[in-house]
């Protein structure tokens, strides 16, 4: 047996990995999918009858230069960035030491007792990219943990289909040598 005749055969079985792989992957996901609609309920349910279709950008694109590539569109997730807090007095009221002297000299006056302090507090900025959003969020802002389970399921197993096709035109291009 010659070179090309052992790469097409370790091709292969990884071509046959792949589609057991890809089928889990499904299987998987259509699962966990039908687990989100179960725990919902009869309020709502996941599926193509409740798709947003607003047009926004897609979030994934396939780059084809002689291999396919996936490009990620949609930004990872990122915390808010809070900054300090900064406080301040403010000048139109008294300080704790001139209202100590203040009582001191006058027997009958009020006393300011609590301090009043300004809390100056600098919006938290969130970074957020109105064109390219996760398609999750057209079911709402809290979804089922299923449902993200589910999306997670479906997002490897389009990288998987793109390692697949890859594969099978490696495959075809060994073959059309031998």
């Amino acid at each position: 047996i010659d070179r090309k005749t052992i790469q097409l055969l370790e091709l292969l079985d990884q071509y046959q990995i792949l589609v057991e792989k890809l089928s889990l992957g499904y299987t998987n996901g259509f699962l966990t999918l039908s687990r989100a609609n179960y725990n919902s309920g009869i309020t709502k349910k996941y599926g193509p009858d409740s798709f947003d279709y607003r047009p926004y950008n897609a979030c994934k694109t396939i780059e084809v230069n002689g291999d396919f590539k996936l490009n990620e569109l949609l930004p990872k997730p990122q915390k808010k960035i809070k900054k300090n807090d900064k406080t301040t007095e403010d000048p139109n009221t008294l300080k704790s030491s001139d209202i100590q002297l203040k009582s001191n000299n006058d027997t009958g006056s009020l006393k300011n007792r609590h301090l009043k302090k300004k809390i100056e507090k600098e919006e938290t900025t969130e970074i957020d990219n109105v064109e390219v959003r996760d398609p999750i969020y057209q079911f709402g802002g809290l979804v089922p943990y299923q449902l993200r389970q589910s999306q997670d399921y479906f997002s490897a197993v389009v990288n998987d289909s793109i390692r697949l096709v890859n594969l099978k035109n490696k495959i075809n291009r060994i073959v059309e040598e031998i």
